[in-house]
């Protein structure tokens, strides 16, 4: 249950770029999603490609983007970072790599992004 909270929320929050987000926050709408669009990529496949199920993942694809990175800017903003650091993305493998070490970091105190997140599973210590 607690998955689909963390899914659900992360599109509550559609276009909200300000604010942290925790580590489990992310990392359990990144199950969700994943497992969606592999889903969905799957039924695509095996069915040919038919155009109504392809039409849905591009749907869903598309629908998704905003969320996920606003869900990563506020990731970042947890462990203390700009959300400048999206720009890695452009850099292939390497950027991927480092982005994936910092969304694993662990949650910064209070910094200049806002308050600790309410849960303490991430917080140092």
């Amino acid at each position: 249950m607690v998955l689909f909270t963390s899914y659900i929320a992360a599109f509550r929050s559609y276009a909200d770029f300000s604010g942290r987000s925790t580590r489990s926050e992310y990392w359990l709408f990144q199950i969700v999603n994943g497992v969606v669009v592999w889903g969905l990529s799957l039924l695509a496949w095996q069915n040919g490609f038919p155009t109504l199920i392809t039409v849905l993942l591009g749907l869903y694809f598309l629908g998704s983007i905003v969320p996920r990175w606003a869900l990563a800017m506020r990731r970042l903003h947890d462990t203390g970072r700009s959300g400048a650091w999206l720009w890695l993305y452009l850099f292939w493998i390497i950027g991927w790599i480092v982005l994936l070490i910092m969304y694993a970091g662990r949650s910064d105190y209070d910094n200049r992004f806002g308050p600790a997140p309410a849960s303490t599973e991430d917080r140092p210590g």
